[in-house]
């Protein structure tokens, strides 16, 4: 397995410098080619969005409880607005107000729980069947290309081909949706309750998201450029091993195993 090794200690040494980065606009074309896979199984994603967006909305709502508790409880100021029928509660029984209080802490953490759980259980289950379906498609359209294709392509390449880059489709149209849509709703909501609490202090922290943003874009091009040179070699590390597998016995029958 000498080809096999020398192909892995060149996938590590391999340099990202002139490797072409991950273009909007081929993510797009993805989307395009393969979002009516999508179809088949759009309750269950409405199901799964529906559950992303309580757990973020109980995942902002978790914090004021203990809010509530610093400022009223421990700090005896009353309540306003719609909160001050809680402050007979409060002045007769602060205990009974405390316990109330942390009850709610528990539910919102419950109820946050419960709906990531149902949320990851039916995006990911559907984002499986997703990748099956388009590996599915993918294996009957090259059932159909011309017979010159076996000579360009090894059948370990195809191979990967066919499993590891199909299966990163879960990734692209599942996994990346929901954390994109997640983490901009969490951004979004919070951005808002700090500008109405208290704008001076709300417009400091979101000042900072250009930087954030910059930092960002500048370590995910990395990323992004190492990408390809990487699945090129995965690619040739997997044909060279399936070649040598399939081959093994007659490898052995001739004996030249230390040249291979």
């Amino acid at each position: 397995m000498k080809r096999l090794t020398r192909v892995v200690e060149r996938t590590q040494d391999e340099s990202p410098a002139h490797a072409g980065g991950l273009e909007p606009g081929h993510v797009l074309r993805v989307y395009r080619a393969f979002g009516r896979h999508y179809r088949p199984y759009a309750r269950v994603l409405s199901v799964a969005l529906v559950c992303l967006l309580g757990s973020v909305a109980a995942a902002v709502l978790a914090p004021w409880p203990l809010k509530l508790v610093l400022d009223h409880v421990i700090l005896r100021r009353p309540f306003h607005h719609g909160l001050a029928f809680l402050n007979p509660t409060l002045a007769r029984d602060p205990g009974l107000l405390l316990a109330g209080l942390a009850l709610s802490v528990v539910v919102l953490a419950a109820l946050e729980g419960a709906f990531s759980y149902v949320d990851k259980y039916w995006a990911s289950g559907t984002g499986d069947r997703i990748a099956a379906d388009i590996r599915e498609r993918v294996f009957a359209h090259l059932q159909r290309l011309s017979l010159s294709l076996d000579e360009s392509l090894r059948s370990g390449e195809m191979t990967y081909l066919v499993t590891a880059d199909t299966r990163m489709m879960k990734n692209l149209l599942i996994d990346f949706p929901q954390d994109f849509l997640q983490r901009a709703l969490t951004i979004a909501v919070y951005s808002a309750l700090m500008l109405a609490l208290d704008w001076r202090l709300g417009l400091l922290a979101v000042g900072t998201a250009p930087l954030v943003g910059l930092l960002t874009r500048r370590f995910g091009s990395g990323m992004q450029q190492a990408t390809r040179p990487m699945r090129e070699q995965e690619s040739e590390v997997v044909s060279i091993a399936a070649e040598n597998v399939h081959a093994m016995a007659l490898v052995q029958a001739y004996g030249p195993e230390e040249s291979e």
